[in-house]
């Protein structure tokens, strides 16, 4: 079995994140695959930043990282695989 970092750039999205984040979990352990998921909050002015934390409190296996600005979904993109454990990486827009 392989396992998987999935890199996830989020912006302004506290309208929806939570809920695309049940469904790709929810597809995952169908799949019974071993999986991590790296959010990183691009400088959201919303509360983007609070949901993805209460998120990452719960479980292990997602890990949260922060831009103190918005700096761009490419640059956010390559902090988030630098920050990946697996080999095999998928990036989520």
């Amino acid at each position: 079995m392989n396992n998987y970092s999935f890199i996830i750039p989020c912006f302004n999205c506290a309208n929806f994140i939570k809920k695309k984040i049940w469904k790709l979990e929810k597809k995952l352990k169908k799949n019974k695959a071993k999986y991590e998921l790296i959010l990183v909050d691009d400088g959201s002015l919303d509360n983007t930043l609070q949901i993805l934390t209460q998120i990452s409190l719960k479980k292990k296996n997602i890990k949260v990282v922060k831009n103190k600005n918005n700096i761009g979904k490419s640059y956010s993109t390559i902090k988030g695989i630098k920050k990946s454990k697996y080999k095999n990486v998928i990036l989520v827009d």
